[in-house]
């Protein structure tokens, strides 16, 4: 492979325990209900939670070793994260080998914040009027603060060769594409692209003023429709239900920076398939894996095809 850009679970496992089995009651909490229907499609999954054995596979070396063997030398890795359990993923993945660069922070403004007031807690739990007034405005939880920041690590595997160029002449991999990538700032000039990427919201432009002219954004249309994920567009989404579809113009923009002309892209998460819609616009041919029925049928709908998944059993064996 000439680059892996994938999407892996980030075991969140309150929201495994919550939802992600049949009958589990719908989450109430939030104004605006992005968080219940984020939660009612982990319902009956169990993707984002330990395997039975207790194993969380983007946390495991051995899972991101098998990645590494089949990508060229100096190829590129980029892997989402949650801003919670991501240190665990990035430790595995320089654990299998791989060389860790700069995290990509991706900056949005439609997160909800999942805190539990301490004021109502104090009244829950039997607590008077008065103790529970002091601690009024206070919250507890993991994720008391709106959410603003998605890291996407980056990794590459080491060169083969004694230096980049050599390496880059024999295998196209281990340079990356800032000239097609210049950010345009509202002066008409080009500027070199940051390792921070946001949604183009009126919020981010305006706290970040004229600095936001070094910053990729990846506008929010007024003529879209969000639903479900606020952060993916229902074309993004091309009809799935999927709790955690990124969306297709972010990824085309990874593509085109870190994949080289003619690269063929492996996603091992493969979901809802915004990657391989990324990689079809940008020209690219793109590797799906996934294990999940529902999201096969998904990519099946997206893509017109059958996949090969529900033909053939492949082990990792017969890719490598």
């Amino acid at each position: 492979m000439h680059c892996v850009i994938c999407d892996p679970p980030y075991f969140l496992e309150s929201i495994g325990k919550r939802f992600g089995k049949a009958g589990a009651a719908p989450a109430k909490f939030g104004t605006d209900g992005a968080f219940r229907r984020a939660g009612s499609r982990f319902v009956g999954k169990t993707w984002d939670q330990a395997d039975a054995d207790g194993k969380r596979i983007s946390f495991d070396p051995e899972f991101w070793r098998l990645v590494f063997e089949i990508m060229k030398p100096g190829a590129y890795l980029l892997a989402f994260a949650s801003p919670r359990t991501g240190h665990r993923q990035a430790t595995a993945i320089e654990d299998a080998g791989f060389v860790i660069h700069p995290f990509k922070g991706w900056a949005y403004t439609t997160g909800m914040p999942k805190q539990h007031p301490m004021d109502k807690a104090i009244m829950r739990a039997g607590g008077s009027e008065e103790e529970a007034a002091k601690w009024e405005g206070w919250a507890y939880g993991a994720q008391t603060e709106k959410p603003a920041l998605e890291p996407i690590y980056v990794a590459q595997k080491p060169f083969s060769e004694k230096n980049g160029v050599e390496n880059v002449r024999l295998h196209s991999t281990g340079a990356i594409n800032i000239g097609n990538n210049r950010v345009i700032g509202s002066d008409g000039k080009t500027y070199h692209p940051a390792n921070l990427v946001h949604d183009g919201s009126d919020s981010v432009m305006n706290e970040l003023g004229d600095a936001s002219k070094f910053f990729h954004s990846f506008e929010i249309k007024p003529s879209s429709t969000l639903i479900l994920n606020p952060k993916a567009t229902k074309t993004d989404r091309a009809g799935s239900a999927h709790p955690s579809v990124k969306p297709v113009a972010l990824l085309r923009y990874l593509v085109r920076q870190y994949v080289p002309p003619g690269g063929v892209i492996l996603d091992p998460f493969g979901g809802s398939g915004t990657t391989g819609e990324a990689a079809k616009q940008e020209g690219h041919e793109c590797i799906l894996i996934e294990r999940d029925e529902d999201y096969v049928r998904d990519m099946e709908q997206r893509f017109s095809v059958v996949a090969i998944g529900e033909r053939q059993h492949i082990s990792i064996d017969d890719l490598l």
